[in-house]
């Protein structure tokens, strides 16, 4: 199994889960290859990436609805690959909530539990509405709800049947910005509060980081990291996870040498030259991507006349754009590397530059990351 993909474990525990090699095709076309993921008990972890990454095939296989052309899915020691869906005790949330229009509250929670023949479905409904803080609404029927209310409902219903691992499809899509920033929190709060292993289906990078207590970033069928959110962003072991999480700047080139303590790499089709830190095993000679992120760069208003300290470099630009975007602005600057983008910057209107304005950019060595060029973004 993908040691990037897994966590320290030699057995699965109760309550855990493990995907070994799941592999999917749909004729020609190969939704997954090789997933592979080991999630502890308790665990929020986050499936993340672009649309045809393979993430809603990974999430239908484990809840039952499509069956893998191979591997396997443990949870709690049991696999579920030969077991319909009515037989996995999955709590499954999706997108459009699912609510029955024409049941109430109370309803739409209880017929989970009825349909499983429970005999304590009063008590679990009442406990889960409360959970989710409910409880006031149950005689209220959907149309009567917000799209927060709902995504609740839905949530609750999905606890009261208490699953041992609970599945998200993207249940905040469809609520406004400020709506989902704070049911974000609330999920959040509410998973460390009951302590359910879940796996939470989403293409929003900071949902994903906001929520997650690991984050697995998906490409081309593959889980190509699983790791913390911090160390998703500061550390990506790919390009595609690079630029995916998170805003980067781009240069392509060619290593052509060694430099103190690193590489040097020649920009394609610029006359600049890039120091960067050794990494991925990249020969001289090879076409390579390097990637910075615009917060670890710095403007500095007119050209750089005097070196920069050990372990920086700095670029001559002029700047095309100064853009406000709320909390920050964002600098769109051209340089003998190619176009940049520079954030870092408050949204003080005091720091605004006007077009053609001359200045430096510079960043630290250690900040660049570099990448073979073999296995770009999509």
């Amino acid at each position: 199994m993908d040691g990037k993909a897994t966590i320290e474990t030699a057995n699965i525990k109760p309550g855990g889960v493990r995907i070994a090699g799941l592999r999917k095709s749909y004729g020609p076309h190969v939704a997954l290859t090789d997933a592979s993921i080991d999630i502890a008990p308790g665990e929020l972890v986050s499936l993340l990436g672009p649309s045809g990454c393979g993430k809603t095939t990974l999430l239908r296989c484990i809840a039952g609805l499509i069956q893998p052309d191979s591997g396997d899915i443990v949870v709690d020691g049991q696999s579920l690959v030969s077991l319909p869906a009515y037989k996995r005790n999955l709590g499954m949330v999706f997108q459009s909530y699912a609510l029955f229009p024409h049941l109430t509250v109370q309803k739409n929670v209880e017929f989970g539990l009825k349909d499983r023949g429970s005999t304590t479905g009063d008590r679990r409904v009442r406990e889960a509405l409360e959970l989710v803080r409910m409880a006031s609404y149950a005689a209220h029927y959907p149309r009567q709800l917000s799209g927060g209310q709902q995504q609740r409902v839905a949530l609750a219903r999905a606890l009261a049947t208490s699953p041992r691992l609970r599945l998200l499809y993207e249940p905040l899509a469809a609520l406004d910005a400020k709506l989902r920033e704070s049911v974000q929190v609330e999920l959040r709060q509410l998973q460390r509060q009951l302590g359910i292993t879940t796996i939470f289906v989403t293409h929003d990078q900071r949902e994903a980081m906001t929520i997650s207590d690991r984050v697995a970033m998906m490409h081309n069928g593959r889980i190509e990291q699983c790791a913390a959110p911090e160390e998703l962003y500061r550390r990506p072991l790919s390009a595609a996870v690079a630029a995916f999480v998170g805003q980067v700047n781009q240069i392509s080139g060619i290593i052509v040498g060694d430099a103190s303590g690193g590489i040097r790499l020649s920009v394609d089709g610029k006359p600049g030259e890039l120091a960067a830190p050794r990494s991925n095993n990249i020969p001289t000679g090879a076409a390579a991507l390097a990637m910075l992120r615009p917060e670890h760069m710095t403007f500095t208003l007119g050209q750089a006349s005097a070196p920069l300290g050990e372990g920086r470099q700095s670029v001559n630009v002029s700047v095309l754009d100064d853009v406000f975007i709320g909390e920050r602005r964002l600098l769109y600057v051209e340089s003998e590397i190619g176009q940049l983008v520079v954030g870092g910057r408050t949204g003080d209107p005091l720091l605004k530059y006007d077009a053609g304005a001359v200045g430096s950019v510079s960043w630290n060595v250690t900040d660049l990351m570099v990448f073979p060029a073999s296995n770009p973004p999509s």
